[in-house]
């Protein structure tokens, strides 16, 4: 599936919401483009949208953790570093993981990347 935005060039960092509209090719984008009003000669940025590879950082999970007792409670705890190898670390990440990407399923919910594809100048 492609998508395309306005723009693309100026060094900046266009993106596309994650609803925007999709299409088969690139020459459907260009032609959406057009039709949608955008002048000749203007530049859009093509993507192509691919289903992102979403990952929980278990370290960040444990920190933000530590931070709530710490505030809630005035507790001072350390989760990570106490014995915890890296490899269990990775073990509750992917759980972690599969639990949001679960959720997410359930609630209709696609998150998606963008890969650049080209930037195209109307004639």
């Amino acid at each position: 599936m492609y998508t395309w935005i306005v723009g693309g060039l100026g060094g900046r960092n266009y993106i596309p919401s994650s609803n925007c509209s999709s299409f088969e090719s690139v020459n459907e984008c260009n032609t959406d483009a057009l039709k949608s009003g955008v002048s000749v000669g203007s530049c859009i940025c093509i993507f192509k949208r691919v289903n992102a590879s979403l990952r929980v950082d278990a370290e960040n999970v444990l920190s933000t953790l530590e931070s709530d007792l710490r505030k809630k409670y005035g507790i001072q705890y350390q989760f990570y570093g106490n014995g915890h190898k890296k490899q269990d670390l990775n073990k509750l990440s992917d759980s972690l993981s599969s639990v949001v990407k679960d959720w997410l399923k359930t609630s209709g919910i696609k998150v998606w990347e963008f890969e650049r594809v080209e930037i195209v100048r109307g004639k």
